[in-house]
């Protein structure tokens, strides 16, 4: 399982630093922005958007976080960007941290996947 690091601090998943409290994470190409990736999970913190991530809530984690001496379970990572390095087919991940960034992002195009590496292909890299 790939550790997630949440660097997003006004993202309604984020708790406690960088920890995520969602069960389930999407990394895909952000099409707006300089970044070539975003965390399209971001959801801005408030009352709102805490409800409709109700779903999407990684409660075995939150649990775990409570007691120290347990592992943390991380989100479920899945991601669409298929010229990282670190992407496993079927929208894997292979890394075994990954790195959600940008401390003040307020949308999910403000984020952006901090492990990321253009895939290799041959003597060029994309």
């Amino acid at each position: 399982m790939t550790r997630v690091v949440c660097r997003a601090v006004y993202c309604a998943h984020n708790v406690g630093g960088d920890f995520c409290n969602a069960a389930g994470i999407t990394i895909n190409e952000n099409k707006y922005g300089e970044e070539e990736t975003d965390c399209s999970t971001f959801l801005p913190r408030d009352f709102s958007a805490s409800l409709s991530s109700m779903d999407n809530v990684n409660y075995a984690g939150m649990v775990a976080r409570a007691f120290s001496r347990l592992p943390l379970a991380h989100p479920d990572v899945e991601c669409e960007v298929g010229f990282c390095e670190y992407h496993a087919g079927d929208k894997g991940c292979a890394a075994v941290e990954i790195q959600v960034l940008a401390a003040n992002a307020l949308t999910s195009a403000e984020t952006f996947c901090g492990t990321y590496r253009p895939k290799s292909i041959g003597n060029y890299k994309r």
